[in-house]
């Protein structure tokens, strides 16, 4: 298979030559036409994208085309997921800019000075960029914690934004918004 080897270019256009290659000019309708033959056959149906915001629409379209075909149940779960911030570097973490009120860090090393395991994830609950100053809250512990950025290794840290993302009930196989 041309696909397996890498070769994207040349798996597109064997599917081209077989006619499974459709255009469709206008994007809510070629969003609907994906969603209609995924519902049809959605263990022979791959859905690809090239970005992270058009997987994310692509989701929600085929979510509601099951909800419509009654394959996936209207009540839907709201729950809060980690989305790991891509955007900032392991240089960006140093400073207290790169960081919104409302992140949460996760210290992969831990921090003997915080008092922070390894693994353990804070809150961000406020940002002074001119001090260069990021103010955390730990679930374990009810006091906040004033960190100098530029003091503690930025590669001990990871950030993650918080997004909220409903979790659906399938009739058939297990099924979400991010999956």
């Amino acid at each position: 298979m041309t696909i397996a080897r890498g070769d994207v270019r040349g798996a597109i256009h064997q599917l081209d030559t077989q006619g499974r290659v459709q255009e469709i000019a206008n994007r809510d309708a070629r969003l609907e036409a994906i969603a209609r033959e995924y519902v049809r056959q959605p263990d022979r149906t791959l859905v690809v994208s090239p970005d992270n915001q058009s997987r994310m629409e692509l989701n929600q379209v085929i979510h509601r085309a099951l909800q419509r075909a009654g394959h996936v149940h209207h009540r839907e779960h709201h729950v809060r997921v980690l989305i790991a911030r891509q955007e900032v570097t392991g240089a960006d973490r140093q400073w207290a800019e790169q960081y919104r009120p409302g992140d949460v860090v996760r210290y992969t090393k831990g921090s003997r000075t915080l008092g922070l395991e390894a693994g353990e994830y804070v809150r961000v609950a406020n940002v002074d960029g001119e001090q260069n100053l990021v103010t955390v809250r730990a679930a374990r512990i009810a006091v906040c914690v004033a960190l100098r950025s530029t003091r503690y290794s930025a590669t001990k840290r990871r950030c993650f934004g918080v997004k909220a993302i409903e979790i659906l009930v399938n009739r058939s196989r297990p099924h979400s918004m991010t999956s």
